[in-house]
């Protein structure tokens, strides 16, 4: 009678598991990158639908008080209530999620609190209170950013502004890799450096006419 016999299974030598190693790792850091870079953009693209929807709740607030902008902030004891947010919320939204931006965390908005000096997203600061029909150039003009304040970081982020001298509320550029979303008049967001935010000459920011 003969015997069947299975062939023998071949083990990799220790040189062919180093090269199908050094294969893998090659593989990863090329696809590595391209990976966190969509990631990145991904995080944008979410970002920016964010500010859509908050240019939307403007309009209806600005149809709903004889086409004024809320005020950035209201005067009075505390400042940590009252902002451009909450005017907003109370108006048209349900929730707050569209004021957390996916690559800022730990920066979190909650009505009437304190968490407005962590806000993910800063209202022109000199944009409150005008009239939303009266702007000249709404395709340029700058109604919102992504704010920080470099004095103490992480705050003032409710608001943002041109003058770098004061180093608070300036557009924000270290989230999407070296840009900062703008959102203008007009609806329309697109990605700035900060430099080019202040100095290039394309956006208008209200306060210095330029």
């Amino acid at each position: 009678m003969s015997v069947i016999r299975s062939p023998q299974s071949r083990c990799f030598t220790l040189i062919e598991l180093l090269i199908v190693i050094s294969v893998i790792s090659l593989l990863v850091s090329i696809l590595l990158p391209g990976l966190n870079r969509a990631k990145c953009l991904a995080r944008r693209a979410a970002c920016s639908s964010n500010m859509h929807q908050i240019k939307l709740a403007f309009v209806l607030y600005s149809n709903s008080f004889k086409g004024r902008i809320p005020r950035i902030r209201e005067t009075g004891p505390s400042l940590l209530t009252g902002v451009w947010a909450d005017k907003l919320y109370d108006n048209s939204l349900d929730n707050t999620a569209i004021f957390h931006c996916p690559s800022a965390p730990t920066r979190t908005y909650s009505p009437q609190s304190n968490g407005a000096f962590k806000m993910a997203y800063g209202m022109e600061w000199y944009m409150g209170g005008k009239l939303s029909y009266g702007i000249e150039d709404p395709a340029r003009t700058v109604l919102m950013g992504e704010g920080i304040n470099e004095c103490v970081l992480g705050y003032h982020g409710y608001g943002v502004y041109k003058n770098e001298s004061l180093n608070w509320g300036l557009p924000d550029d270290t989230r999407h890799n070296g840009v900062s979303n703008i959102l203008c008049m007009d609806g329309c967001v697109a990605p700035y450096t900060r430099d080019d935010a202040i100095h290039g000459g394309e956006l208008v920011w209200y306060n210095s006419g330029s």
